[in-house]
């Protein structure tokens, strides 16, 4: 499932007592489910509010997540912005 257009968006955080973990504050009846096949691949902007059901199976779910940096045409790397794009606060330069 993912939250469409959340990689724009400020997405309000809490955190799960007793833990490090930082749960994102959505309506949950805006998700839509992304269906594939065992081998398929798909691929989502990293800052897409994304997660999975329960696994019905006996067989373990295997994910890869790869972060590709891209090179501005100036040569420089991508950069974020607090000021630009507030919701990446937090997210290194």
């Amino acid at each position: 499932m993912r939250l469409p257009i959340s990689h724009r968006t400020q997405i309000e955080h809490r955190s799960i007592p007793g833990t490090i973990i930082q749960e994102a504050v959505i309506d949950h009846d805006k998700l839509v489910e992304v269906t594939a096949k065992a081998a398929d691949l798909v691929i989502i902007d990293g800052l897409t509010v994304r997660g999975s059901g329960p696994n019905p199976t006996d067989t373990p779910r295997r994910v890869a997540n790869l972060v590709a940096i891209v090179t501005c045409a100036d040569g420089t790397g991508r950069k974020f912005s607090d000021a630009e794009k507030p919701y990446l606060r937090g997210v290194p330069a």
